[in-house]
């Protein structure tokens, strides 16, 4: 097929979803009830309640499809549960301070160790590459410049720029406007069915990319082609 951009979505397909969020993510919610004087035995039940159970986070839940907003708020529905008179906006303060504090003890590392050689060889074949996220600009930037991968890409957008979230496909048209392609010369890269269902819904091709058996036969339902590591994406390259 006769491809111009690609654009991958970051947790999950650029870096290890469980090794960096999972981990930060529960010793905020630990933190958080702490906090609230809420017994920590919640806390398991608060991450299954987000999509995370036994450290795995299921690559349908809204932990792993939603923005920040849809996570915390499902977070706080369940905290209701154990404590109330807590108002969102309190709840959702102290957690991103929290989110934001406790970022370094999640661990920034690739998908695949030869994730640098590939997109410069994806660079190296005139392909315009770029990420689009549910995650802020902030953290994007920093996960990206800890794995050394910044500079590959040419187009970046995140939740908390003007355009709706993904699946809605503004963002990938946006990045058809910037550079003059077609969405039919676009590949999304991503590891979640919203990811898929971004693709879909903005004409472009979805690829699903995972290791594991189970994730790749959900993935099926959505996508075009799934693949198992990041270096077969050349297949679909002319």
């Amino acid at each position: 097929m006769s491809i111009k951009g690609i654009l991958f979505d970051k947790d999950g397909t650029l870096l290890d979803f469980e090794a960096l969020w999972v981990k930060v993510v529960y010793i905020t919610v630990c933190e958080l009830l702490e906090h609230f004087s809420v017994s920590e035995e919640y806390a398991d039940t608060m991450m299954k309640s987000i999509g995370v159970e036994n450290g795995c986070a299921s690559i349908e839940s809204v932990f792993c499809c939603g923005a920040y907003d849809d996570t915390a708020k499902t977070l706080y529905d369940c905290f209701c549960k154990y404590k109330a008179g807590i108002s969102y906006e309190e709840f959702k303060e102290f957690t991103e301070g929290a989110m934001a504090k406790n970022f370094p003890k999640g661990e920034v590392k690739p998908v695949s160790q030869n994730l640098p050689l590939v997109l410069s060889s994806l660079k190296n074949e005139g392909i315009t590459i770029g990420v689009v996220t549910n995650d802020d600009r902030s953290s994007t930037e920093k996960c990206l410049s800890e794995l050394g991968i910044s500079n590959y890409f040419d187009f970046l957008s995140t939740y908390d720029n003007a355009l709706p979230a993904k699946p809605q496909p503004a963002r990938l048209w946006d990045f058809c406007d910037r550079y003059g392609f077609k969405p039919s010369e676009v590949i999304m890269v991503g590891d979640t069915v919203n990811d898929m269902q971004f693709a879909k819904n903005a004409g472009a091709t979805a690829v699903g990319i995972s290791a594991d058996s189970g994730n790749r036969m959900i993935l099926e339902r959505k996508a075009d082609y799934v693949i198992e590591n990041i270096s077969e994406l050349f297949s679909f390259i002319d």
